[in-house]
C-alpha cells in the first residue's frame, strides 16, 4: 500500500533527510509540503501541492504527516496530526521538553495513527559496523564507549534559517540537537544508564542562552556494563575520533563521519551505488586478540541507509506499529536522559538513573 506523504516545513532537514527517502520508496507518495510563504518547494518538486497552514494538509488524503520545524513546534504539531489519525515522522530532538514528550508517547498509544522520531544515526555505517563488532564480541567486553561528533564553528549563527538552533533558549544548543544523536545511538546498544553526568557549556559566548558544548557520561558499570562517554563542541579543530572502543580483548577507533549527509548534498541519491559508502582511509581500526592471534588492521564499514528507516515505518503502517524502527517510547527514554543531563550540568551532581 503507498502511502500519501506531507511535510511541514521545508529547510536542511526536510531536503535532506527526508524527502530523498520518501521519494526513493515505492511504499510513499509525497503529495503536500507545508510553507507558510514562499514556494520554492517546486522548484524540486513541482508535482506537490504546497499548503500554508496544519489545518490545511489536515484536511487532504495524506496518511503520513513528517514535522521537519524546530522543536518547540514539534508537540503541538504532532498533536494536532495524531488527533485527525495521521502517522507521524518527528524531526529529532522529539520535543522542546520531556513533559512534552511523555504527553505525545501517551496520545500515540491511544491513537490510530504511528508516531516514531528520526533517529536516523541508528542507521550510519559506522554505527551499523560497531554493532556488529560488538555483536560478534570482537572486542571481548565492552570497558569504555566514546562517541564524540566534533565541529569547528567558532561564529555564532544570527540570522537565516539556522539561526534558532543557536538563538532559541527552549529548544536550540547542541544539547538537543547532536545530544539527541548520541544519546540515542548509546541507548540503543545498552540500553537504560544507572547514572547521568554531564557539563553542558557556552565556551564561544558565555552570555549565550544556547549550550555551544556537552560532555555526558553513561554509568552502565554497576550492571557490568561500560562508561559511555558522549561529547560534541563548536571550538574544536584537530578532530577527536568518532568512535574509540576499549574492550577486554581489544581497541577500535573510527575518524570522521558517516558520509550520507554530504552525499545526499552533492546530489547522489539512496539508489546510487556508492551512496553510503565509506572511504577505505576512513574504516576502522582494531587491535585485537582473535583466537589467539594478535590481529591489528581495518574493518570494513557497513553500508550505511537512512532509507532504512522509512522502510521500517512502510512495515509498521503496512503490518503493525509494533514494526517501527524508532519506537515512540525509545525516543522518550532519550528526552530522559538529555533532561538528566541538564539536571546534573545544573546541579554539578552525578543523577540517579535507574
Amino acid at each position: 500500500m503507498c502511502s500519501k506523504v506531507g511535510v511541514i516545513g521545508y529547510g536542511l532537514s526536510a531536503k535532506v533527510f527526508h524527502i530523498p527517502f520518501i521519494t526513493s520508496l515505492p511504499d510513499f507518495e509525497l503529495t503536500h509540503i507545508l510553507q507558510r510563504s514562499s514556494t520554492s518547494a517546486l522548484d524540486k518538486n513541482p508535482h506537490v501541492t504546497i499548503v500554508r497552514t496544519p489545518e490545511e494538509l489536515w484536511d487532504t488524503e495524506v496518511q503520513l504527516v513528517i514535522i521537519s520545524t524546530p522543536p518547540e513546534t514539534h508537540y503541538a504539531l504532532a498533536k494536532a496530526a495524531l488527533e485527525k489519525g495521521k502517522h507521524v515522522v518527528v524531526e529529532k530532538p522529539f520535543t522542546a521538553t520531556l513533559a512534552e514528550a511523555q504527553s505525545l508517547v501517551e496520545l500515540a498509544a491511544k491513537s490510530q495513527g504511528i508516531l516514531t522520531v528520526f533517529h536516523n544515526r541508528r542507521w550510519d555505517g559506522d554505527f551499523l559496523t560497531i554493532k556488529s563488532v560488538m555483536e560478534k564480541n570482537v572486542l571481548g567486553r565492552i570497558v569504555n564507549f566514546n562517541s564524540a561528533m566534533d565541529r569547528y564553528k567558532p561564529a555564532r549563527v544570527v540570522t537565516g534559517s539556522r539561526a534558532w538552533k543557536e538563538q532559541n533558549p527552549s529548544s536550540g544548543g547542541l544539547l538537543l540537537d547532536l545530544g539527541s544523536h548520541l544519546v540515542d545511538q548509546a541507548l540503543s546498544l545498552f540500553g537504560p544508564p544507572s547514572t547521568v553526568h554531564a557539563n553542558i557549556l557556552h565556551q564561544r559566548d558565555r552570555s549565550s542562552v544556547n549550550n555551544d558544548f556537552f560532555s555526558i557520561t553513561l554509568d552502565y558499570t554497576p550492571q557490568d556494563g561500560p562508561l559511555v562517554h558522549l561529547q560534541a563542541g563548536n571550538l574544536v579543530r584537530q578532530f577527536s575520533p568518532r568512535f574509540r572502543i576499549d574492550g577486554t580483548k581489544g581497541s577500535l577507533t573510527k575518524f570522521n563521519v558517516d558520509v550520507q549527509e554530504a552525499q545526499i548534498q552533492q546530489g547522489l541519491g539512496p539508489h546510487d551505488p556508492g551512496y553510503g559508502v565509506d572511504k577505505e582511509d576512513d574504516w576502522c581500526k582494531v587491535d585485537c586478540d582473535v583466537d589467539g592471534l594478535h590481529y591489528v588492521g581495518c574493518v570494513e564499514t557497513l553500508r550505511g541507509d537512512y532509507s532504512r528507516f522509512y522502510k521500517s515505518l512502510a512495515e509498521s503502517i503496512n503490518f503493525g506499529r509494533e514494526k517501527v524502527g524508532v519506537k515512540p517510547r525509545e525516543a522518550l527514554e532519550v528526552m530522559k536522559v538529555l533532561e538528566a543531563a541538564r539536571k546534573s550540568s545544573e546541579e554539578k551532581s552525578v543523577i540517579k538513573y535507574v
